[in-house]
């Protein structure tokens, strides 16, 4: 194996390590360049790594174009389906639609994914994430979960009260899955106001908390999980929560996301949306007065 190309993996990695994207990518692009320079080294799976690597740069960057041409170059290294490169891409696509407010887009990509005629091969830890994908694409899309169109995603309809009746364990998961979910559960919670419920909820999160986000990783997710207890101790009033969150919400905002909290499924959608999103719901809630109705 060449040492140059040991030598751009490496300085790769350092790079997403130290979150220096827009330097990674430029090491990616080298790459290629010395591969295609190199026809003895230039295999596919080779310059399908460094494509992948390209794409999940943008995916943290945010930046959708250039994101977008990245996949397009996997597309043409990894055609639909040929192996399982093209699920690994196809997620990281999925997650740049989804963190860059393409959701129609995104809604695309997850039928391509789901009606594969090689989904049904995947593994069964893979399969059970893209349903909670689809569960996340569905609030995004501001659709219900039992509204799902059988014949456009490929996918069962699913029952929503039973989803939210399941409060998922915390043994044996540091990935974020789980606590995917509970944000999840959070969200469809407040929309149909059932306050009470997201005391259990967030009880659990603060355990999550406690327990695996000490320390300097998973910043934002630390920054988020505390704006919801400050929602929650606030009794869900908009403007306390609002004001009492704001110097939250900035460093949260000048923080950058780590690459395991998207790639573990902790944020699927971006969590500076999804407060936004959160607040929007409380004001909406606030001013028709239903929460104060609902807590008496």
């Amino acid at each position: 194996m060449s040492l140059n190309y040991n030598y751009f993996r490496l300085q790769n990695l350092t790079f997403q390590i130290a979150q220096n994207y827009k330097a990674a990518v430029l090491i990616c692009d080298e790459a290629e360049r010395y591969l295609l320079a190199n026809p003895h080294l230039s295999f596919r799976i080779r310059l399908g790594e460094f494509a992948i690597q390209k794409l999940s740069c943008y995916l943290n960057l945010r930046d959708y174009e250039n994101g977008k041409l990245a996949a397009v170059r996997c597309s043409e290294l990894f055609p639909s389906g040929t192996d399982n490169n093209w699920f690994v891409f196809m997620e990281l696509y999925f997650y740049l639609t989804m963190h860059t407010e393409h959701f129609t887009e995104a809604e695309t990509l997850f039928s391509d994914v789901v009606t594969h005629p090689r989904f049904v091969f995947q593994p069964e830890h893979k399969k059970e994430s893209w349903k909670l994908l689809e569960l996340y694409l569905l609030f995004a899309l501001g659709q219900k979960p039992n509204e799902v169109v059988i014949n456009k995603r490929g996918t069962e309809q699913f029952d929503l009260k039973k989803f939210l009746r399941a409060v998922p364990s915390y043994k044996g998961d540091k990935r974020g899955y789980n606590i995917a979910i509970l944000i999840l559960h959070i969200l469809y919670l407040l929309e149909n106001n059932e306050f009470g419920e997201i005391i259990g909820r967030m009880d659990a999160l603060r355990t999550y908390r406690t327990r695996y986000l000490r320390g300097s990783s998973n910043k934002q997710s630390a920054l988020f999980f505390r704006m919801l207890q400050i929602m929650e101790t606030n009794n869900f009033s908009y403007e306390l929560t609002k004001q009492k969150s704001a110097r939250y919400f900035e460093r949260m905002k000048s923080t950058a996301a780590e690459f395991s909290e998207i790639q573990d499924g902790l944020q699927v959608l971006p969590f500076d949306w999804l407060w936004n999103k959160i607040l929007e719901m409380l004001k909406q809630k606030e001013e028709q007065k239903i929460i104060q109705k609902v807590l008496k």
